[in-house]
């Protein structure tokens, strides 16, 4: 409180020794009430304002109040190699200037530091943001970067941190930048983006690394690495996917004859190898027919391929079988064997089905032809052989089946399936898809004792994705019947059935 006289003079009274004495004493012992509540600024000239070295000093305020420290001018408000601790619970603003710690350290616990239009420095020190609080499993956020506009915000404006070393030439250098920028700030559809800055090549700070996301799930990145690995991305822009053989060209380049083609859901006849940019659909109720001789039919789109309507390669085998009284054995196919032909009621023999030959090399021969009997069943790829079926672009089908016997006139064999590819990240196969890769039948003997033709071998089905649906889709791959001998003519035998092999690449 201020300082109050111990007397009140009245005109005429006369002044005592003990009246002086006293009021000397009140001020001396209570000098500090001489300065207190100020109403005046309070000018120190240049003097040094000292406090006390040997216990604490407290500048205490009301819960109400503010204690304002405005430095006019260029100069700095500055605590030099102590620490500043502000209390639980209070404010540090400075607004338009600069704070700076030198060889000391800037504590504030619970309340926060706001610097406005100015700088924080901290000079061989260290500064610390702390949170303490009861939390179990969220996480806190005590430091905020917040940088405001009194412009009109549009896309690119963001908040970042600069980090600063230093170099052989550059003391301080920027070593790098991390921030935050916006690729839509309108009202309830906000966009952002996490940048990283790096130096190289001795270059200005340069965007480096950047991180967006377009749905709301996380991306986690997890390793067990056994020890340190390097993954280095190919210099394009590129859709990481679980396995690179499913991925269509992403162009055609200069000088091609053919380009990347687009579909529209239609029936009519397609084969051969095709490149959908986007996605592959074919409706319900809409045919596509590999015709015979073509031998496949392999489709790769970049997006999804979704088969609600049928694909059939029934009887679409590359080569065709030996016709009617050509006494010869089947063609060989790629994918499956064909079944022999059938023999006749003398001693003398149907003719065998053609093999599976890939690259020259017979992965399994045809059925046997039969002699005085039937002919003998193509038999599917199986075991170690399989893995020689696992090449979509160049399976041309299953083989033809041979010819029954009887000097011209036993039944002709019939042509393989044609195989079917689908390769795509995602594909899926409704409910109505249909999809046939089914050997011909052999033909049946023309007179008694002719015997029938072998059956063609079924082409296979490749679907080769890292998403697959099947919700009961209607899939044939099924061998070509033999055909009947005449009279006391044997019959043929059946194709092979196809090979159905859906790769996932998770």
């Amino acid at each position: 409180m201020a300082l109050s006289p111990i007397k009140t003079w009245v005109a005429g009274e006369v002044l005592t020794a003990a009246d002086l004495v006293a009021e000397f004493a009140n001020i001396y012992n209570n000098g500090a009430s001489l300065v207190q509540p100020w109403t005046g600024a309070f000018d120190l000239n240049g003097n040094l304002l000292v406090l006390d070295n040997d216990a604490d000093t407290l500048l205490d305020t009301s819960v109400d109040d503010t204690i304002d420290v405005t430095i006019a001018g260029a100069d700095d408000f500055r605590f030099t190699a102590n620490n500043f601790n502000a209390l639980s619970g209070s404010n540090i603003t400075v607004d338009s200037g600069t704070l700076t710690v030198t060889s000391g350290s800037l504590v504030v616990t619970s309340g926060p530091v706001t610097v406005t239009s100015g700088a924080l420095t901290v000079t061989d020190g260290q500064t610390t943001v702390a949170d303490n609080d009861n939390r179990t499993s969220t996480v806190a956020t005590p430091l905020i970067v917040q940088a405001e506009t009194s412009g009109t915000p549009a896309a690119g404006i963001g908040t970042g941190i600069l980090l600063k070393a230093e170099s052989a030439d550059e003391a301080p250098s920027n070593f790098g930048q991390l921030d935050f920028s916006a690729t839509d700030v309108s009202a309830g559809s906000e966009d952002t983006y996490f940048r990283v800055w790096l130096r190289v090549a001795g270059a200005a700070l340069t965007e480096c690394w950047r991180w967006a996301a377009t749905g709301a799930f996380k991306g986690i990145f997890t390793h067990a690495n056994s020890a340190d690995r390097t993954y280095t991305l190919p210099d394009f822009s590129y859709t990481l996917d679980a396995g690179d053989i499913y991925k269509a060209p992403s162009s055609i380049g200069s000088g091609s004859t053919r380009t990347q083609e687009t579909f529209t859901s239609a029936t009519g006849n397609l084969s051969g190898i095709h490149f959908y940019s986007g996605n592959f659909t074919l409706d319900s109720g809409h045919t596509l027919t590999i015709p015979a001789g073509s031998g496949h039919l392999v489709i790769i789109a970049t997006g999804t391929i979704t088969i609600s309507g049928t694909i059939t390669g029934a009887g679409g085998g590359l080569l065709a079988g030996p016709s009617t009284g050509a006494d010869s054995v089947g063609s060989n196919g790629t994918s499956q064997p064909g079944g022999g032909g059938g023999g006749n009621s003398s001693p003398a023999n149907g003719f065998a089905g053609g093999g599976a030959v890939l690259h020259g090399l017979t992965i399994q021969a045809g059925g046997a032809g039969g002699v005085a009997a039937a002919g003998t069943a193509g038999t599917q790829i199986t075991g170690s052989s399989v893995g020689f079926l696992l090449s979509p672009y160049g399976d041309f089908g299953g083989a033809t089946g041979g010819s029954g016997f009887n000097a011209g006139s036993g039944g002709s064999g019939g042509r393989g399936g044609a195989s079917i590819a689908l390769i795509a990240p995602t594909v899926v196969l409704a409910a109505t898809a249909t999809l046939n890769t089914s050997g011909a039948a052999g033909g049946n003997g023309a007179i008694n004792g002719d015997g029938g033709g072998g059956g063609g071998g079924a082409g296979n089905l490749y679907v080769v994705t890292r998403s697959f649906t099947d919700s009961g889709a209607t899939i044939t791959l099924s061998g070509g019947a033999g055909g009947s001998g005449s009279g006391t003519g044997y019959a043929g035998a059946a194709g092979a059935a196809g090979v159905k092999q859906i790769l996932i690449y998770a």
